[in-house]
């Protein structure tokens, strides 16, 4: 059928007339962050009321990730060896991971633990896809593709700014903390290729491959300094990402 297109394009050999296929996958994963140890805050400061907890656990608001499969395939009516395919691929991943900045009742919640660990990352990596496949001999066919790979990323992360014991009066204090989200998008380019051999009427092998990809993403960084710092203003720089 029209996942050929994705595990093995030698496939659509096989398939005669005009064909359209929809797959939809939906992922709801489930992250949760446990750091021992307690906030070192100062208790008795009401802008740190939280000095001296344990460490809460921190879960992921990430909403499911949709992945779906488009895929046509048609022999024109006329062709008796080959196909021709074209569709759109998303790779199998994960749901998002999002984890709060702030772990309890809103804003004025303790700073979450999790935070210098990773706090969102949405990623969105798509093949757009054209293949054909031919019958060589009644017991093996070919297949070639090529992928157009368009990826889009957006991470947020947090850094630590030290600006000396009066504005930081610990290693983790909230007010030090440097907001950094990257927005960036590219595109690159993947060719696969693909065989199946029978030797009998039962039995088939079948082999993929495809080519690695790599890919510079180019957009921009928003930079929020920390509350602690004087002159404090928001900045944006332009910025690359390379995902292998």
């Amino acid at each position: 059928n029209g996942t050929a297109l994705l595990y093995n394009v030698a496939g659509f050999a096989k398939q005669r007339g005009t064909s359209l296929q929809l797959d939809v996958n939906v992922v709801s994963d489930s992250f949760t962050f446990a750091r021992a140890g307690a906030y070192t805050d100062n208790a008795q400061n009401p802008a740190t009321p939280w000095g001296g907890r344990t460490f809460p656990k921190s879960e992921n608001l990430g909403a499911a990730a949709v992945i779906p499969t488009l895929t046509a395939s048609t022999d024109f009516g006329a062709f008796e060896k080959l196909t021709l395919a074209a569709g759109l691929l998303t790779p199998a991943g994960s749901g998002n991971r999002v984890f709060p900045l702030n772990v309890g009742s809103g804003v004025s919640g303790a700073p979450n633990p999790a935070r210098y660990d990773s706090v969102s990352g949405d990623s969105l990596v798509v093949y757009p896809t054209l293949a054909g496949a031919y019958r060589v001999l009644p017991e093996l066919d070919i297949g070639l593709g090529g992928h157009l790979v368009y990826g889009s990323f957006d991470a947020l992360a947090i850094s630590y700014a030290d600006f000396g014991a009066t504005s930081c009066p610990n290693a983790e204090f909230r007010g030090c903390d440097v907001d950094s989200r990257l927005r960036a998008s590219g595109t690159s380019f993947a060719a696969s290729a693909g065989a199946l051999w029978r030797p009998s009427n039962t039995l088939e092998f079948g082999l993929m491959v495809r080519s690695p990809w790599k890919m510079r993403a180019e957009g921009n960084v928003s930079t929020t300094p920390p509350s602690a710092q004087p002159d404090r203003k928001s900045t944006r720089l332009n910025s690359s990402h390379e995902d292998l």
